[in-house]
């Protein structure tokens, strides 16, 4: 059991102050994401917990406040120490204070872009009860959709009274919510480019307009002197193709710096 499903849309954040660090007006407190999580998720999910120990049955409602929190966030607030044994607190009402125990391998959270794993932590799920949560459920077959209705009549056999409602593959959750800021990225990149095609043959045009306009005398001169509509042409079409060349050139140079910035 979860509450937010990784790569999924929704997401959920903590206020926490940690021991040790200084707040003040301008900083009093820091905001980070988090999940509330059951036991056997780090498992289900196939997240390594590389220090100290998972969420277990031992994190029940009566026992003392505990949280697991990932790579990034170990290394932002205990860089120098041991992040297990350390101690945060939750802002709210009332503030509990939380032991961390656990600090499990960092992931992609909310999209398949993210550029540097975030600051994370998940809270035992029956220390913090929410209205709803996502069960998720490992499987060995490559058509995990296939297992629906075996899944609905033993959750049904549990609990008849329980809703089950968006039931999806992991697949199809990282291909079209995890992948959404990347479409939606390939997609503006797209529409720009046709819109910059399209600008850049009005340009041309306007450009061999006013040349040919502006050397019409010359044009007729040369016609004058033997010149042939077809030399008038390619040399007509010179003039184009010097143009074309040289924004051709200043384009892919300007596409390869913003093709840079665009990737740090």
């Amino acid at each position: 059991l979860a509450k937010h499903v990784n790569l999924g849309p929704d997401g959920y954040s903590r206020r926490i102050a940690v021991d040790g660090q200084q707040y003040g007006p301008s900083r009093p407190w820091d905001t980070i994401n988090n999940n509330y999580v059951d036991v056997e998720f780090f498992d289900t999910m196939g997240t390594p917990i590389v220090r100290g120990r998972a969420i277990d049955a031992r994190d029940g409602g009566r026992a003392p406040k505990v949280a697991v929190v990932n790579e990034t966030m170990a290394t932002r607030f205990w860089p120098n120490r041991d992040p297990i044994g350390q101690l945060f607190t939750l802002v709210g009402d009332p503030n509990e204070a939380v032991e961390v125990i656990g600090v499990a391998r960092n992931a992609k959270y909310f999209n398949a872009l993210e550029p540097a794993a975030l600051s994370y932590f998940y809270l035992p799920y029956r220390q913090h009860l929410q209205e709803s949560m996502t069960l998720h459920v490992r499987t060995s077959t490559t058509d995990a959709l296939a297992l629906v209705p075996a899944l609905r009549r033993e959750v049904q056999a549990l609990a008849p009274d329980l809703p089950m409602v968006d039931l999806r593959s992991m697949r199809d959750v990282f291909e079209n919510k995890g992948l959404l800021a990347a479409r939606l990225m390939a997609q503006m990149v797209g529409v720009m480019g046709l819109i910059g095609a399209t600008l850049a043959i009005v340009g041309l045009y306007a450009v061999m307009a006013f040349v040919v306009t502006h050397r019409t005398r010359e044009i007729g001169i040369r016609m004058a002197l033997g010149a042939t509509r077809a030399s008038v042409a390619r040399m007509t079409l010179g003039w184009g193709l010097k143009a074309a060349v040289a924004g051709l050139v200043l384009g892919l140079a300007l596409a390869l710096s913003l093709a840079n910035v665009l990737r740090d």
